[in-house]
C-alpha cells in the first residue's frame, strides 16, 4: 500500500493514520512550506518529500510504485474561507486560484487511481466549490461522500468547522456502507436535527395561544395558525392532566419547561455517547503550556501559529482511517510514541 499526503502541513493526516495503526510500504508527501517540511521530516523520517504539487510527475510516480494507493490532503482554503476574498476555485476571469490547486490534486487521483482519497477544507466549501469538487471527482470515475465535522465534535475546546470528503472508485469495489460513514461524525450522535423536530412538534401540540385574545395584531402569522387550528386540535395535550386543550399561560409555560428539560436530557446523553466514541481523544492528554500566545522567545512562533491555523484535526482523520482500513490491506504498525 502506497500513501501520499498532499498539502501535508504539520502532518495531521499522517498522524491520524498512525493512530489508526495503519502502515504503508511507501510514504510520500508534498508541501512547499519550509517549516512544515522540516517538522514533517522529523515526525515521519521514512517519508519521501515530493515538493511542489504542480511539479510532481504522476505517471513516473505510479510506474515506480505499483500497487494500491491512499491519498489525503486538505487543499488550500484561502480563496474559499470567509476570511478570504471568496473567489472559490476560479476567479471571475476563470483563472485558477490558490484554492484551485484542488485540480492538481484531482490530476493525481485520476492517474494514481487510489483506493481512497480523503479531502478536507473549510465549511464555506459547501457554497464555494463543493459542487465543482464532487463533479470533477465524478468525471474521473470516483464517487464521494462528504460530511460537516467540527473539532468540537471530537472533544476539542473550539469549533473549527470543516468539510471532510471521502472519495472512492465504485469499480474497485470499495463502496462503504452509508451507516458506517455516518459514524465519522459526532454530529449524528448529537442528533441536532432530531432535537429541532422534537422542539417544533412540542410547540405545535395544541398549546398555541390565541393572540387575538391578548389584544395583539391579527397578522398573516395568526391567519396561518388559525388555518391549521383544526389539525392541531386533533392532538391531545401531553401536559394537562385532564387532556383538554387549555391555552392558558400556565399550560404553555409547562410545555416549554418540558421541551427545555428534554433538550437538556438529549445533551447529557450526547456527552455520554461522545465519551464512548472509538477514537483516542488526545485533548485531555496534552500538557498545559506555561506561556501564552503573546510571549516572546518561542522558537518559530509565527511558523507554529501558521502551521496550527492550516492544520487538520488528526482525531477526525483517525476516525476516517478506522472506517476505511477494513477495505485496504496493511500490516499492523508497531507501537511507538510520536
Amino acid at each position: 500500500m502506497n500513501y501520499l499526503d498532499l498539502f501535508h502541513g504539520i502532518g495531521g493526516f499522517a498522524l491520524g493514520a498512525y493512530w489508526a495503526e495503519m502502515k504503508f510500504e511507501n510514504h510520500f508527501c508534498s508541501d512547499i512550506e519550509k517549516y512544515a517540511i522540516q517538522l514533517y521530516e522529523k515526525r515521519f523520517p521514512d517519508s519521501v518529500q515530493l515538493g511542489d504539487i504542480t511539479k510532481i510527475d504522476w505517471h513516473k510516480l505510479k510506474k515506480e510504485n505499483p500497487g494500491e494507493w491512499i491519498i489525503t490532503g486538505g487543499f488550500p482554503c484561502q480563496d474559499i474561507s470567509v476570511a478570504g476574498k471568496g473567489k472559490g476555485l476560479k476567479d471571475e476571469n476563470g483563472n485558477i486560484t490558490r484554492s484551485g490547486l484542488w485540480f492538481e490534486y484531482l490530476k493525481g487521483i485520476d492517474i494514481l487511481r487510489p483506493k481512497f482519497a480523503i479531502m478536507e477544507n473549510v465549511g464555506a466549501l459547501t457554497y464555494r466549490g463543493l459542487d465543482a469538487v464532487l463533479g470533477s471527482l465524478s468525471e474521473v470515475g470516483y464517487n464521494a461522500e462528504w460530511q460537516d465535522i467540527r473539532a468540537e465534535d471530537v472533544g476539542a475546546p473550539h469549533r473549527r468547522e470543516r468539510i471532510w470528503i471521502v472519495a472512492y472508485s465504485e469499480s474497485a469495489g470499495t463502496r462503504i456502507n452509508e451507516q458506517r460513514l455516518r459514524r465519522m461524525s459526532d454530529r449524528y450522535i448529537k442528533g441536532e436535527k432530531a432535537n429541532e423536530v422534537a422542539y417544533s412538534y412540542s410547540i405545535g401540540c395544541g398549546h398555541g395561544v390565541d393572540n387575538r385574545q391578548k389584544g395583539s395584531v391579527y397578522n398573516d402569522k395568526n391567519r396561518n395558525a388559525e388555518k391549521n387550528k383544526s389539525k392541531r386540535n386533533e392532538r391531545k395535550c401531553r401536559t394537562c392532566e385532564d387532556g383538554k386543550f387549555n391555552v392558558n399561560d400556565d399550560c404553555l409555560r409547562l410545555e416549554r419547561n418540558n421541551v427545555r428539560n428534554k433538550k437538556q436530557s438529549n445533551e447529557n446523553e450526547t456527552i455520554s455517547r461522545i465519551n464512548k466514541i472509538e477514537c483516542r481523544n488526545k485533548w485531555n492528554d496534552l500538557p498545559t503550556p506555561y506561556f501564552c500566545r503573546g510571549n516572546d522567545g518561542i522558537p518559530h512562533r509565527v511558523d507554529r501559529l501558521k502551521g496550527l491555523g492550516n492544520a487538520i484535526v488528526p482525531q477526525i482523520a483517525e476516525i476516517i482511517f478506522n472506517q476505511i482500513k477494513d477495505y485496504v490491506h496493511t500490516p499492523p504498525l508497531p507501537t511507538r510514541n510520536i
